[in-house]
């Protein structure tokens, strides 16, 4: 096993890094690598540039570059060489490292696939002992069914019961259909029959015409019902109606009253003279002005009450 250090070479940069380090990291993270046996990548490491290094641990040179050119040939030019591992600086742990966990991985895959084909032989011996037991068992159970003949006898069995319960069963059949001609022959027991079947018609007709009588009468008295509910409505209506106009009568009368409050005195109306002619209210004489007006006001005020007073109080004999 030699360590290969491998120069991928593009014509001109087409992007971030060469389209062909793109592939082979495609190639080497798959699941099922199509990676030969016997060739191992180390490191990969892309640039920006036209020139990408890969190593590998490799049976031979050769072998490595063959692959790669088959892999890499459409998109870049592939030289391999050799690596004196001795004066290689910063890789060697990194190397021991994951050629250690390598050979750890193949040897415990080994001792699994070991360990599988053991189990795999150890479960075909047991079923083959097992298939071999049963066919003894087979064979014994045959050679003592021959001597004994037990499915014969089994066989006889299971049919004889059948038929004897049939036989059973079809008498019982029988005897009832007997008991029940002979009972009706009697003329005692026919007419009571007869007479249980019309007694359950007659109940059923006078459960049915009882059912009827009182499905109608729920119908009236629900109506009836309705109707009161009805009627209760309307007056309950009215008397709201009512209510409601004489308030609205109250109101416009409490505010007519301090209007009529509001209103100038009447002209005063002396009745009417001999001539039929209406009278004249009597002129007063002037009196002189005096100095105390608040004693004049209500001497007035009494010799314009009392014709008024006199005069109300004759109209009406007249």
């Amino acid at each position: 096993m030699v360590l290969v250090l491998a120069v991928h070479t593009v014509e001109e940069v087409s992007a971030r890094i060469p389209f062909c380090m793109m592939v082979l990291n495609d190639v080497l993270s798959r699941q099922q690598s199509s990676v030969p046996p016997g060739l191992d990548y180390r490191f990969l490491v892309p640039t920006s540039g036209t020139v990408s290094v890969s190593l590998w641990d490799a049976s031979d040179v050769e072998t490595l570059k063959v692959w790669l050119d088959e892999t890499l040939s459409e998109y870049c030019s592939t030289e391999c060489f050799e690596v004196v591992e001795e004066f290689a600086q910063g890789i060697s742990v990194e190397l021991a490292r994951q050629r250690t966990a390598q050979s750890v991985s193949q040897k415990t895959g080994a001792a699994a696939a070991s360990v599988g084909e053991k189990a795999q032989e150890a479960l075909s011996a047991t079923a083959a002992k097992a298939k071999e037991a049963g066919q003894k068992v087979g064979q014994k159970f045959d050679e003592i069914d021959q001597k004994l003949k037990i499915k014969e006898k089994t066989t006889k069995v299971g049919s004889t019961v059948g038929t004897t319960t049939r036989n059973v069963v079809g008498k019982a059949g029988n005897l009832a259909l007997q008991t029940k001609d002979r009972a009706m022959q009697n003329k005692v027991v026919a007419s009571s029959v007869m007479q249980i079947g019309s007694g359950v018609k007659v109940g059923m007709k006078a459960a049915g015409s009882g059912l009827s009588f009182l499905t109608k009468k729920l119908g009236e008295l629900g109506d009836t019902v309705i109707k009161s509910v009805q009627e209760l409505d309307a007056e309950e209506k009215q008397e709201r109606e009512q209510e409601a106009s004489d308030e609205m009568l109250k109101q416009a009368l409490e505010e007519e009253e301090p209007q009529e409050a509001e209103k100038k005195p009447e002209e005063y109306f002396a009745g009417f003279d001999d001539d039929g002619e209406e009278a004249k209210e009597p002129e007063q004489p002037a009196q002189e002005p005096e100095p105390q007006k608040d004693q004049e006001e209500p001497e007035r005020e009494e010799v314009r009450e009392e014709p008024e007073r006199e005069e109300v109080q004759e109209e009406p004999e007249k």
